[in-house]
């Protein structure tokens, strides 16, 4: 995050999210999913509006994948928890943060956070067909304004175009340190783990000669 910030990537996520105490559990394993937390999406109630405090609640009733750090395996489990260590490391609210510190500075003016209730994309976007998660029985169907991106919050509820998505890596070098350093701290998603940490993923290639 942002030079203001005091919070570490090896900071105990349970001090920003009291229902992990029991979880050792650490700021960048949540960015690098090797946290070990089993999916909220499977158990949720798609036919109702749920609070980013459900999301933990969900999946901590379900077993862990693996212990935090021993393994890899992707969760979306982990991004509602990050926004929420990002609430109590900043003092704002995720979506103001990274407004703030990322969104703005390098004018990326068409990618927003949706208002509560907005079910209706602004201009132009491209359309998501996929199963539906509250009728799976109907098969894929145009699925890009369920159940409104306000209530994905920190997981997935972001709107972008590929315009300013492309935009996003050359601008980060090119930000002053205090807001770069909230663009540049993202790449510990992309930390390199063994091979042996990516048996979720199945097999990997083998290298070129």
């Amino acid at each position: 995050m942002s030079s203001r910030s005091t919070s570490r990537f090896d900071d105990h996520a349970s001090t920003y999210v009291p229902p992990l105490t029991e979880h050792p559990i650490a700021v960048g394993q949540l960015l690098q999913q090797t946290s070990g937390l089993p999916e909220y999406s499977a158990p949720a109630d798609w036919n109702r509006p749920g609070t980013p405090e459900d999301c933990p609640a969900l999946a901590l009733k379900e077993k862990a994948a693996f212990e935090p750090g021993t393994d890899w395996g992707y969760s979306n489990t982990n991004y509602p928890v990050l926004g929420m260590v990002i609430d109590k490391a900043s003092g704002v609210d995720f979506r103001t943060y990274i407004e703030r510190t990322i969104l703005r500075p390098p004018r990326l003016n068409d990618t927003y956070w949706p208002a509560p209730g907005e079910l209706s994309l602004r201009g132009t976007h491209a359309r998501n067909y996929r199963v539906h998660p509250a009728y799976p029985e109907a098969g894929r169907m145009d699925v890009t304004e369920l159940p409104g991106y306000y209530e994905f919050g920190a997981s997935g509820g972001l709107v972008f175009t590929p315009g300013d998505l492309r935009r996003v890596a050359p601008t980060a070098t090119a930000l002053p340190r205090s807001r770069s350093a909230a663009v540049a701290s993202t790449g510990a998603m992309a930390a390199i783990c063994p091979a042996t940490q990516w048996p979720a993923a199945g097999p990997r290639p083998a290298a070129a000669p």
